[in-house]
């Protein structure tokens, strides 16, 4: 709705839309085992090793950088790219315009809680 309503009411810009909150780990571990996604506890280290030993397809590459910096394993870090560092920077989007175009209207960006993960979740695949 945002979108939308941006591209229709305002003028030429940068409207940043983001939610300023985010999913923990232990929220979306959580979900993934409600939805019976078999979940392995392992070291960091083992976990490097495995992900080191395979070729990454590209869902599997998107999904391990921003884990990377996770891990406290020499060398983990070094393996980020530049997406993740991005996030990595804890880079905060201006939405002074977003907001200011938003103001008066009942849009706005759903708070990062269970009830969107599972919104989130339920357009994934079962079998990861």
């Amino acid at each position: 709705k945002a979108f939308a309503y941006i591209a229709a009411k305002s003028r030429r810009g940068t409207y940043h839309i983001a939610n300023t909150g985010g999913f923990t780990l232990d929220m979306i571990i959580r979900s993934l085992k409600k939805r019976g996604v078999i979940i392995k506890s392992v070291s960091g280290e083992e976990w490097h090793t495995l992900v080191r030993a395979r070729t990454l397809s590209i869902a599997e590459a998107a999904a391990f950088t921003p884990l990377a910096r996770l891990v406290p394993y020499k060398g983990a870090f070094e393996q980020l790219r530049s997406m993740d560092l991005f996030q990595a920077t804890d880079i905060v989007f201006d939405q002074k315009y977003t907001k200011q175009v938003l103001h008066d209207t009942t849009i706005h960006v759903p708070k990062a809680d269970h009830r969107l993960l599972e919104k989130y979740l339920s357009h994934m695949p079962c079998h990861i």
